[in-house]
């Protein structure tokens, strides 16, 4: 009889658990930048699913890893909730922002916060985590891309993001194979463009006209 009885307790504890063990008020399911663009000011979205209820006088902390610039932000808003939002700090790496309780208490799913605006890191790549806490908590990370094509470069070998030629010595007979590739204004490389290929001065000639690679 204890046993049975011991059995059907540790059975509802372990359900209990389950159902209690991970409550919380609110939890994130992604963050998200309006641009992805290297070097660009733009705003983050923080996308919200409310387990409890998220009040007029919620508050936030977004942390940014670094590479980010969030020092210019001045504006905090949701395209789901009422009311205003007010920014009472921003660092490099830090935005406080808060509900003003002019809105009503927000609850269900499919709710956000944004601000903005936010300067993204010059180099591309996935960027560390962006982290949201206090009256929700998210955190997600964003792959920064090049921006447009700024400048071309002369590369070494046939393709691909290798050393600039800048200069290179030659012995008689001697080949240099290079190609050309495209970089934004930050100096991420985009990739490998055609171009047209000339030699002067008669120190040799082009096995390529035109396209991507030529050697010498």
């Amino acid at each position: 009889m204890y046993a049975n009885s011991w059995k059907k307790f540790k059975t509802f504890f372990f359900v209990a658990s389950i159902v209690f063990g991970f409550s919380s008020n609110v939890f994130a399911q992604d963050v998200t930048a309006q641009s992805t663009e290297a070097g660009i000011m733009t705003n983050y979205t923080f996308d919200l699913t409310i387990a409890g209820t998220l009040d007029s006088a919620a508050t936030f902390t977004a942390v940014f890893p670094s590479g980010f610039d969030a020092s210019n932000v001045i504006i905090a808003t949701s395209s789901t909730m009422d009311g205003g939002f007010d920014v009472t700090f921003a660092s490099t790496t830090t935005v406080n922002f808060k509900r003003d309780e002019t809105g009503t208490d927000a609850t269900g799913a499919g709710h956000n916060v944004i601000i903005g605006v936010v300067k993204n890191p010059t180099a591309t790549g996935v960027t560390g985590t962006i982290v949201l806490s206090g009256s929700a908590s998210a955190n997600g990370t964003v792959t920064i891309t090049a921006g447009p094509i700024s400048l071309v470069k002369v590369l070494a070998g046939a393709s691909g993001e290798t050393s600039e030629v800048t200069t290179s010595g030659l012995t008689t007979g001697g080949t240099l194979t290079v190609h050309a590739s495209s970089f934004d204004a930050n100096d991420n490389y985009i990739g490998d463009v055609s171009v047209n290929w000339n030699v002067s001065g008669g120190i040799g000639t082009l096995s390529d006209a035109s396209g991507v690679s030529t050697t010498l």
